[in-house]
């Protein structure tokens, strides 16, 4: 019995971790976006383009089903966890493909953010979709390893936060997409403390995803600068 307590008293806080990161992270994609997609009526801001609308929704419902999901294992509810898995695999798909979606159209639209390079500007978008994908996939396949899946998921919910941060202009980060970026590495900290505290070392889903993150960024300013990068961009703006 006493075994079984000092289990459960290990487990609660675990739990309460990963529900109050998905916390921070809604509250920081709704302050991300307040001005210009939940309030933007009331800030006059421009009128959004309808896949950004689309994508603006399910995002939030992912942002949202990302809290019920660490809720539902935070009251022991794991039953309704595993039985909502692919309506989130569904969501996901949908959030990448909608984030690909939008970066595309926003190109054609001209609206882009004319104070960076076109291929600078695409690369962090079309980078993010694939990085979430890649992430929440790999959390998918690896759902029947607790540990693992929950890390990977909240590493996948992370790199989607450097848009919202992006866009709060926080005068301590460097402007736009670099500021967000530099962010969510900053965010992954609490994983590595939370890891170190319970675990006493690194679980790898913490240090091969949070490494993944912190590479992506070098990488896309890389490529960015490539020639067959810039051809792509380039086509996509021909067509």
């Amino acid at each position: 019995m006493a075994t079984l307590a000092l289990r459960a008293s290990a487990v609660r806080p675990e739990r309460t971790f990963f529900t109050g990161m998905a916390i921070l992270c809604l509250v920081i994609s709704a302050a991300g976006f307040w001005r210009t997609y939940y309030l933007s009526a009331w800030y006059g801001a421009k009128v959004l383009i309808p896949m950004v609308q689309l994508h603006g929704v399910v995002m939030t419902a992912w942002m949202l089903f990302f809290l019920l999901q660490t809720t539902l294992v935070r009251t022991a509810r794991v039953d309704l966890h595993r039985r909502w898995g692919m309506v989130g695999l569904m969501l996901a798909g949908a959030v990448g493909a909608t984030g690909l979606a939008t970066a595309m159209t926003t190109l054609g639209a001209g609206r882009l953010d004319h104070s960076v390079p076109v291929s600078v500007f695409l690369v962090f978008p079309i980078g993010l979709s694939l990085m979430f994908w890649l992430l929440i996939g790999c959390a998918a396949y690896w759902v029947r390893d607790l540990q693992t899946h929950k890390r990977l998921m909240l590493l996948g919910t992370l790199a989607a936060m450097a848009t919202p941060i992006a866009r709060m202009r926080l005068p301590f980060l460097p402007p736009a997409a670099l500021g967000g970026n530099l962010a969510v590495i900053a965010l992954i900290g609490p994983l590595v403390v939370h890891d170190l505290v319970s675990l006493r070392r690194i679980h790898p889903a913490t240090l091969w995803g949070g490494g993944f993150i912190a590479a992506m960024l070098p990488l896309r300013l890389l490529l960015a600068q490539t020639a067959p990068w810039k051809a792509f961009v380039a086509w996509l703006g021909a067509t």
